[in-house]
């Protein structure tokens, strides 16, 4: 049969922020970035067809259903992960109700370990895409285009029969310059605001520089293999330039694991970015065990202003059992360095560690506020699927009860054999105020204000911390005085 251009619709399952940070805080840190993981593919099949881009999180369920049926499609693909478990199940349902002819995919981090499970809870899911999937849908659209099965379609799984069959992997790319630039015409840039903290400027467009990590963290999923590959810096700052130029972004946050990985390419970028005169600040993540001055300083160079440098713990043994494979020592020198050379540092830990205590996490804060970030952030151990604490979770503590949709950095799915739920909770609560709310801190964020969008993220975020502070706060009070009453004036009977 003839191949014909055909309709597609990629989507982002509609979503909220309650289902992903179900704390009385989750205003302070929540927003949307911009949907790399559907723009990259998007950009891929539309050499060869027409397609849409819908974001979920600008929509109800219904809403974004009834917009892809209106569309009406050949082919969906729908993204999904952990918390998006349930929902992008039932939406993909919903499609098939009003869609009984199309082509019904799925890919995302979950998928692509789950797979045989997932298209078990989906009946209605077509087909499932397993890791990187530019190519792969590319050829899942030619066969559909075709009228053919999807027997042999390198990273696919898909139904024969009543059967799920699963074809082989996919190889990754290795020559990521090859990618088209993702389809950033597909949405529009300036509805998105990201979370508090990690941006300063609007528009925010996000990117990637390289994907993979060789690193053996136990909590991570490696999406992108164990193998780092790069993007020329030449492709990079043809991105970062057309994103200027074209979209009039004005910050761009890098989403590479490491992306000071190579040192090399960062001096080159540095360079390239200096000759052609690209104007635009830049938000990255990258290990501690990369940064010196000279890295700093090309950082500096390539409009870098705020660097996420993952602290886990301020406890040696901690590091060990997650593998970091980096000391306190080189953590502390970072910093250091980094705050030397005028960029900002976001400190990232975890608690919850398996064999972390609650002396441990105490020291945790101690050792992230000692050395005055810009900002910081206590994530909860989890056990996500494809990791190494997933695959042994008897050995390192107990997860609670409950299905993928539980599992998150927010959720606190997860407890250790040394700790309980409650300390750690605890812990989220001390570290919040003891690294954020002090006098030296605060101070410190108004004297660098880089912009008047900076300005209404401190208010937003300020309001938001007093709204709820001030009753927890109230009800503590109430308590406290109710159980004096209770108890004769003490907070427990008997003498004192």
């Amino acid at each position: 049969m003839a191949r014909k251009r055909l309709s597609c619709v990629l989507a982002m399952p509609a979503w909220t922020h309650r289902e992903s940070h179900p704390t009385a805080l989750r205003k302070v840190g929540t927003g949307f970035w911009t949907p790399i993981s559907l723009l990259y593919p998007a950009a891929r099949i539309r050499r060869d067809h027409d397609v849409r881009v819908l974001d979920g999180g600008f929509y109800t369920p219904e809403g974004l259903v009834e917009t892809i049926a209106s569309l009406k499609p050949d082919v969906v693909g729908f993204y999904s992960s952990t918390v998006l478990w349930h929902r992008s199940r039932e939406q993909i349902a919903a499609c098939r109700r009003l869609l009984p002819n199309a082509h019904i995919t799925v890919g995302g981090p979950l998928p692509t370990v789950i797979k045989q499970e997932y298209l078990e809870h989906s009946p209605e899911c077509d087909s499932l895409v397993m890791g990187e999937g530019e190519e792969t849908l590319a050829e899942l659209m030619q066969r559909v285009s075709e009228g053919e099965t999807l027997e042999g379609v390198a990273g696919t799984v898909y139904r024969r029969n009543g059967e799920i069959i699963e074809n082989s992997a996919r190889p990754f790319i290795t020559d990521l310059d090859s990618l088209p630039s993702p389809a950033w015409d597909l949405i529009h840039i300036r509805d998105y605001t990201p979370p508090i903290g990690l941006y300063t400027k609007k528009p925010v467009a996000t990117a990637l520089t390289s994907r993979g990590c060789h690193h053996q963290c136990i909590y991570c999923f490696k999406w992108g293999g164990y193998t780092i590959r790069f993007r020329s810096p030449e492709n990079v700052v043809d991105e970062m330039a057309d994103l200027v130029r074209r979209y009039g972004v004005k910050e761009i946050r890098f989403w590479d694991d490491t992306f000071a990985a190579d040192k090399t390419r960062v001096l080159a970028m540095a360079e390239l970015v200096a000759r052609r005169g690209v104007k635009v600040d830049v938000s990255i993540g990258t290990r501690a065990d990369t940064l010196d001055r000279e890295v700093l300083a090309a950082l500096k160079q390539i409009g870098v202003y705020n660097i996420i440098i993952g602290v886990e713990s301020g406890v040696a043994k901690n590091l060990v059992t997650l593998k970091k494979g980096q000391t306190l020592e080189q953590i502390r020198e970072a910093v250091r360095l980094t705050h030397e050379a005028g960029i900002r540092t976001f400190l990232t830990s975890i608690f919850g560690i398996p064999g972390e205590t609650y002396e441990d996490g105490l020291e945790t804060i101690r050792f992230v506020r000692s050395m005055k970030p810009d900002a910081a952030h206590f994530f909860t151990m989890c056990p996500f699927p494809g990791t190494e604490l997933y695959r042994n979770l008897p050995t390192y503590g107990k997860v609670v009860e409950g299905d993928y949709a539980t599992l998150g950095m927010h959720t606190l799915p997860f407890e250790p054999y040394t700790m309980t739920r409650e300390q750690i909770e605890d812990l989220r609560r001390k570290a919040f105020v003891e690294t954020t709310l002090y006098p030296e801190f605060i101070l410190k964020r108004l004297l660098r204000l880089r912009s008047f969008e900076e300005v209404k993220i401190l208010f937003r975020g300020g309001s938001t911390v007093l709204l709820t502070l001030v009753p927890n706060l109230m009800h503590k009070l109430r308590a406290g005085r109710t159980r004096a009453v209770q108890t004769g004036g003490h907070d427990s009977p008997g003498p004192h």
